[in-house]
């Protein structure tokens, strides 16, 4: 039944400004405006960096439970549940204590409630950080490592709960904390090797607090090493950032790339696994944030021959990388100028070159160098302008710097990414353009 259609009305300030529905659990945000807490995630995790109601951007992305209006909410539908078609509001769930965290790690002992207890305590340690901190001064973390430990995961003869129990103990290590001593513990081979299979063949949910683990665990050069040589743990990576539809998998995997691509040894295998095709693939598809995140990691595996190899070979990615300057965020054009810049210094080769003016980077760089930019990205692409002068003056075309204003504002509709062209502008500047002046 429609809400206009019940009986007796829902108080609009019981409501979420998003659905619409009778607020189960309600939160505010930074700009003082409340909203029901599942709405507001997916709304932000949809890539949004502002409020919803005021179109404010958000200085600080933190939910704060309003317990008061929950409390009000609460009473309301309690004294109104025999009229309305609406789930009761019930009061938030008790948290956990260390006798409970004992008694569900006694029972995974016993393999008849092992799967169980590791769910249970999964479930309590998602409800709260308050949870999470529970678990860990309880001294939970080793008992863990245990049980996960006594798992035979081996493809031939593993079963449905020997699966269950690892996944529900990869997940509450992802989000209990843990000191640098422990992280060491867990990052064992034994324990990587299953996180690796977690990550691999694991259910959706699973494959996510794989790798929110494996970014938790790469905290220095010795951890990050040793998590990048596990087997299968870069294909993993590779293969969540494929799932574009699921935009929790794919910053999972994006932020475990960006912790453990910081040395050269883990970039080629990224390399190696499929990462670069795969980034390439995703740009076109996901939200701003996103977006920095997948160009950030680009640029990073660019650092290094096998990754500007990589680059060079698919044909699309001079074009979808280009086409991201000034379309996504100041952010995002700076990580953007600094592969095309990498690619055009290291790999030299005239084709390249054509197809960097051929995707309009030309005039977006001219429009870049007059933005409020970094030293070191303005010197990117200063140097940038010196690489591609020569090849534009053998190009007949010119450069339009109104259609690089364009670009700014935010007037795409006409672009072509590949020719660079707005059609409609006809206000041009010869090529070659004069060079910013050098810096003695």
């Amino acid at each position: 039944m429609a809400w206009e259609e019940l009986p007796v009305s829902v108080p609009t300030h019981f409501r979420c400004p998003i659905s619409l529905d009778l607020m189960k659990d309600p939160v505010s945000l930074c700009t003082g405006v409340t909203y029901d807490r599942s709405s507001i995630i997916r709304w932000l995790e949809a890539g949004h960096n502002t409020c919803p109601a005021t179109m404010q951007t958000l200085t600080n992305p933190d939910l704060t439970p309003n317990h008061t209006l929950r409390r009000l909410i609460q009473r309301w539908s309690a004294s109104n549940a025999s009229k309305l078609e609406v789930a009761r509001v019930t009061e938030p769930r008790q948290p956990l204590d260390r006798d409970q965290v004992d008694i569900l790690l006694q029972d995974a002992k016993k393999e008849a409630t092992k799967v169980e207890s590791m769910r249970k305590l999964r479930a309590k340690a998602k409800e709260s950080s308050k949870n999470c901190r529970c678990i860990a001064e309880s001294g939970a973390v080793p008992a863990l490592l245990s049980v996960l430990g006594s798992c035979n995961l081996d493809d031939s003869t593993c079963n449905a709960r020997e699966t269950d129990a690892c996944e529900a103990i990869v997940g509450t290590l992802a989000l209990v904390p843990v000191d640098y001593a422990t992280k060491r513990t867990i990052a064992s081979p034994k324990n990587l090797s299953i996180v690796s299979w977690v990550l691999s063949r694991g259910s959706m949910d699973a494959r996510i607090n794989a790798a929110v683990l494996l970014e938790s665990l790469a905290v220095d050069r010795e951890l990050k090493l040793r998590v990048g040589s596990t087997a299968e743990v870069f294909e993993g990576l590779v293969e969540l950032l494929k799932e574009n539809l699921n935009q929790m998998a794919v910053k999972a995997s994006l932020r475990s790339f960006l912790a453990l691509c910081m040395t050269r040894r883990n970039r080629v295998l990224a390399v190696n696994a499929g990462a670069i095709a795969a980034l390439i693939e995703l740009l076109p598809d996901v939200a701003s944030i996103t977006g920095e995140y997948a160009l950030a990691v680009l640029e990073m595996l660019c650092k290094c021959a096998e990754g500007r190899a990589a680059f060079n070979e698919h044909a699309l990615a001079i074009p979808t990388v280009a086409y991201k300057i000034c379309h996504v965020s100041d952010v995002a054009s700076e990580y953007a100028v600094g592969i095309l810049w990498g690619i055009c210094k290291h790999c030299g080769e005239e084709s390249v070159q054509n197809c960097l003016v051929e995707a309009g980077v030309l005039a977006k760089l001219l429009l870049l160098l007059q933005l409020d930019f970094n030293a070191t990205t303005k010197h990117k692409m200063t140097e940038f302008l010196k690489l591609l002068k020569n090849i534009s003056r053998r190009y007949p075309r010119t450069c339009n710097l109104d259609e690089a204003r364009y670009i700014a504002i935010g007037h795409f509709s006409s672009y072509d990414n590949v020719t660079g062209n707005f059609p409609h502008i006809t206000k041009k500047a010869k090529l070659p353009v004069p060079l910013p002046a050098k810096q003695h």
